[in-house]
């Protein structure tokens, strides 16, 4: 996408390709004799800064290369050669951002491990953590978070069929703090207030009394507290007594029927609770307690190293300090405020998660930039926040008209920020940008597909190009891959065509154990 404040003049540059050209799609061709020339992502670069060298633009303060790794860099200032390479200046954007810095400020600045080595950052953020649970205005957050909003908080009727749900479950592998895989999160949130609350429970034990049938098998309630001679049962009906999609209402209700039955026939204590009071974490939890305080069930709440010990044997904490790791890139490549996070949980609809979440992350993120300020670093983030900062307030001056950017689809909103400061210094600049927004390759650097999808509500007039004929794919695989990529609305709608036919399905599907490794049979 080519990117100009006016309506394009046609100058010598437009003309050979279109100044503001977004290339959203991996692979194309371009016709000739002889063997076809693969127009990929870096090619169309190498293309354009040739273009602009023969359009009479190679001073190397005018024009501007940026990739997001060196080795991208590396590779076009290779293909380029030397003679084009000493007029242009190729960098990756943190190299520029500390270019900037450099100049602005007179030194450069010392780039912190914590951004340099993740185990580091990983580390830190599972300290702070694990030292949560002694810290009396952390203490609760953490142990709720780990305890009942560790998973998002999604109900059977939230989805269309029961294979959905399912899956939800399969690929989320609900664990309580037990260690029992459990079957939704109402029996989660069930098993963990239990042991929150240091009662002793059993997770789908045989019932005491035999009552298998011809059309039943054995009763297993779903809790058992033996202390107290108390069963829990929950049910998946909504207020009107009805059952998530897809699951046999009837058959379900003579079932729910059937078990009350047994109790009442035995004099065994039952306990109900139901999806409709699923409102919230909170009013479940709360209406739980009522219900077993009222069987005389007493709670001893665990300490904070008891609870600290058994979300280490379940291995919590490693993936959950891995969840915080990945949104404090996002957070901070993104140039967010704690105020925007504020208010973007009041559009969440699991908005207790949500607040848990984000009161722990204020407290995570206030000492990582701890670590950072007692060391006098930075990280990569504050590198192009830095950098932004400078060329805004004046304090470097960018003489670069011509920008071009490999791998847009990336770009995430601290690097738009800082390519529209650079932009808006110098008169009639203009911005050349190739992606797929098909892909991510630098996800992790707090990409946001939508500056790319949105590129004229960023930048403002441009011109889109769209490469539609790829080398990657054969025909059959290529119309399988574009209808799953494009079941997304959110997604640049194109028409691709592939250069080669296979003539036999290309797809194969293969069905696996739960569990077992790839390649197992």
């Amino acid at each position: 996408m080519v990117r100009s404040t006016p309506p394009p003049t046609v100058t010598a540059e437009n003309v050979l390709l279109p100044e503001s050209c977004i290339v959203p799609v991996p692979l194309s061709v371009v016709p000739g004799s002889g063997a076809p020339f693969v127009l990929s992502a870096t090619t169309t670069i190498i293309a354009k800064l040739r273009l602009l060298l023969r359009a009479g633009m190679g001073r190397r303060e005018r024009i501007l290369a940026l990739t997001f790794a060196r080795k991208a860099a590396r590779e076009v200032s290779d293909r380029l050669g030397s003679a084009a390479h000493d007029q242009i200046a190729v960098r990756t954007f943190h190299a520029l951002g500390l270019e900037i810095i450099a100049e602005a400020e007179g030194k450069k600045p010392t780039l912190s491990k914590l951004a340099q080595d993740p185990r580091a950052r990983g580390a830190l953020i599972t300290r702070v953590l694990r030292e949560s649970f002694d810290l009396p205005e952390f203490r609760e957050d953490v142990s709720s978070f780990f305890a009942y909003h560790l998973f998002p908080l999604r109900r059977p009727h939230d989805f269309d069929t029961p294979h959905a749900h399912h899956s939800f479950v399969e690929s989320h592998d609900l664990r309580t703090l037990g260690g029992e895989r459990v079957k939704s999160n109402a029996e989660l949130l069930i098993a963990n207030w239990l042991f929150r609350n240091g009662i002793t429970y059993q997770y789908e034990p045989k019932y005491e009394h035999d009552v298998a049938t011809v059309q039943y098998r054995q009763y297993q309630p779903d809790f058992f507290l033996p202390e107290y001679r108390v069963y829990i049962e929950h049910f998946g009906v909504d207020r009107d007594g009805r059952t998530a999609p897809g699951i046999n209402a009837e058959k379900y209700r003579t079932g729910m029927l059937w078990k009350q039955e047994v109790h009442q026939k035995h004099g065994t204590r039952l306990v109900t609770t139901y999806t409709w009071e699923l409102e919230s974490v909170e009013a479940f939890l709360k209406k739980l307690e009522q219900k077993l305080v009222e069987c005389g069930v007493v709670l001893r709440p665990l300490s904070p190293g008891e609870l600290l010990q058994a979300v280490e044997r379940q291995l919590f904490v490693a993936p959950v300090a891995e969840l915080f790791g990945t949104f404090l890139s996002l957070f901070k490549g993104n140039q967010w405020t704690l105020a925007e996070l504020e208010l973007s949980r009041l559009a969440i609809a699991d908005r207790l998660r949500a607040e848990a979440f984000l009161r722990l992350f204020r407290h995570i993120y206030a000492q990582y930039e701890k670590a950072l300020a007692e060391n006098e670093e930075i990280d990569f983030d504050d590198m192009i926040g830095r950098a932004s900062q400078h060329v805004r307030e004046g304090t470097y001056q960018s003489s670069f008209s011509r920008v071009v950017v490999d791998e847009f689809q990336d770009i995430s909103r601290g690097r738009a920020r800082l390519l529209k400061v650079l932009l808006a210094q110098v008169e009639d600049s203009r911005l050349f940008c190739v992606g797929d927004d098909w892909q991510s390759i630098y996800r992790f650097a707090g990409s946001d597909v939508g500056i790319m999808t949105g590129f004229e509500q960023e930048f403002g007039f441009a011109h889109r190009c769209h490469l539609t004929r790829t080398y990657r794919f054969n025909s059959e695989l290529l119309s399988a891959s574009s209808q799953f990529v494009q079941r997304n609305p959110a997604q640049i709608r194109k028409s691709l065509t592939a250069a080669t036919d296979r003539g036999s399905p290309a797809v194969e599907v293969l069905a696996a154990k739960n569990g077992s490794r790839e390649g197992d049979g």
